[in-house]
Formats: C-alpha cells, structure tokens, sequence
C-alpha cells in the first residue's frame, strides 16, 4: 500500500460523492490529499463543519477505502488545522502601515516625497 494508492482511491471515492450531489462533502474530501502514515491515514480538515461531514461519512469511506486496498486495519484520523484569519485592510491608512511594516524605507518615500493619504 502506498501513498499513490491511498490518493487515488481517496479521489475514486470523492467521484462517487461528486456523483450524488454532495458538493459540500466532495469539496471537504478534496480540500487536501490524504497522508498515509503506517495504518492510519490523516487528513487535514479546516473546521468542525467538516469534522461533522466525516463523522457523517467516516464509516462509508473507511469500507470503501479498506475494500479496494484490501487492508482492513486501516484507521482515518482527521486533524483540524488552526486557521489563521487574515486581517482586512480597508483604510488608505491602515494600508500603508502595513506596508511601512513590510518595509520601513516607504516611511522615509512618503515623508520625502510629501505624499498624503
């Protein structure tokens, strides 16, 4: 068994999904690519909303997964990645302090050159 195998059996059974009109559960199974780490294999999830979608699931995938690889000790564990939320600059001001931030000489362009925001 191998990691090519786990990702193109993961991908058959995202089809099956996709088939039946389960968007929201297809996007969460290919969001990312599963890792197969000895019998177990970890998928990385963004939110408890996608956690109740596999738990929903889980027992389909893991016969479907452990049918067509013919392992049945095969176990899935989700992770659940911390999202790190991206703060919106809407400001001309806010802006350019997170530019002079990134680069402190911008400082020194603004003042030099007068430039007002």
């Amino acid at each position: 068994m191998t990691q090519q195998l786990i990702t193109q059996e993961w991908l058959a059974y995202a089809a099956l999904v996709k088939e039946r009109k389960d968007e929201s559960f297809f996007s969460t199974l290919t969001l990312h690519e599963p890792e197969l780490q000895g019998k177990t294999i970890l998928f990385k999830i963004a939110n408890r909303v996608q956690e109740n979608y596999f738990d929903l699931n889980r027992q389909e995938l893991l016969d479907f997964l452990r049918n067509k690889l013919q392992n049945f000790s095969l176990e899935l564990k989700l992770e659940i990645q911390e999202s790190v939320e991206k703060k919106m600059l809407y400001s001309d001001d806010e802006r350019l302090k997170a530019m002079i931030a990134k680069n402190p000489e911008i400082a020194e362009l603004v003042k030099r050159f007068g430039l007002d925001f």
